[in-house]
């Protein structure tokens, strides 16, 4: 690992047994066993070919233990040119093993001003997700099926707007 590689946000699955880190840089995601005692035991190897995103920032293991979400910023360059959109990766989550499966990049009809997803969380008792979009300023709210997400957000509010029109559904 790099010296300048930094761990951005951790998180431990449902079965206590695995911890996943995201890194702003490659590797992007590292997962290492739990020993019985708490200690961090080995890091367990990605699939093949395995790719974090654009600017990981956050990772989150669905309820189900089978799979986890990364979200990858992006990033807002000068120019569109040197603009990455960001993306929320799902991962397949075996034993410890992560592997890609597919993403959620939003266009400009469903996320105006681009998807800059940074931090997600499950409502605790019914199916919905809150992501916020850090660059346009948003809080995008996905329903959730079991461990997958809807293509596209139900609702995006401004997080800036101080009045009554402030939800728009999509």
């Amino acid at each position: 690992c790099s010296s300048d590689l930094r761990p951005i946000h951790l998180t431990v699955d449902h079965s206590g047994l695995f911890v996943l880190t995201a890194y702003s840089a490659e590797p992007g995601l590292t997962v290492h066993a739990l020993l019985p005692d708490g200690q961090i035991g080995a890091e367990v190897p990605p699939a093949d070919g395995f790719e974090a995103g654009p600017n990981p920032h956050e990772i989150l293991v669905m309820p189900g233990n089978t799979r986890a979400i990364l979200m990858a910023r992006g990033k807002k360059g000068a120019t569109p040119a040197a603009s990455k959109p960001g993306e929320l990766n799902f991962i397949g989550f075996n034993k410890g093993r992560v592997e890609n499966q597919n993403s959620i990049r939003l266009d400009e009809k469903h996320s105006p001003g681009g998807f800059n997803p940074r931090n997600m969380e499950f409502h605790p008792s019914n199916s919905l997700v809150y992501l916020t979009l850090e660059i346009q300023n948003k809080l995008a709210v996905f329903s959730r099926a079991d461990d997958d997400l809807e293509l596209y957000p139900r609702f995006l509010v401004d997080t800036l707007i101080r009045s009554e029109e402030h939800t728009s559904e999509l």
